[in-house]
């Protein structure tokens, strides 16, 4: 409890600060998209300036070829889990006590 007429700490102002730009920040952020969709930004050019990036025909071997990599890694790190997964088995099999 502060006494009536005392100045807060400094350090007080600064938190109270902080929460109220927080929930500040949270209000903005919650309306923000909102205006965005009601008050959508003018749209200056519609594609007069296209430029040709590639072939229809020469995306999709390299397309393959990427998918391939990424197929190949995802198998190597799953033979890898499960070969670690084998070995602590069997590790914790044979340190425990046999009954």
């Amino acid at each position: 409890m502060t006494e009536p007429g005392r100045i807060q700490p400094q350090r007080r102002r600064m938190v109270e600060m902080l929460f109220g730009s927080s929930l500040f920040g949270s209000i903005v952020s919650a309306f923000y998209p909102v205006l965005g969709y009601l008050v959508p930004p003018p749209i200056a050019d519609l594609g007069g300036d296209e430029i040709v990036a590639a072939k229809v025909g020469d995306l999709k071997p390299a397309e393959r070829d990427y998918r391939r990599k990424g197929l190949g890694f995802a198998l190597v790190f799953i033979l890898l889990t499960v070969l670690g997964l084998f070995l602590n088995i069997r590790q914790m099999e044979q340190g425990a006590p046999k009954s």
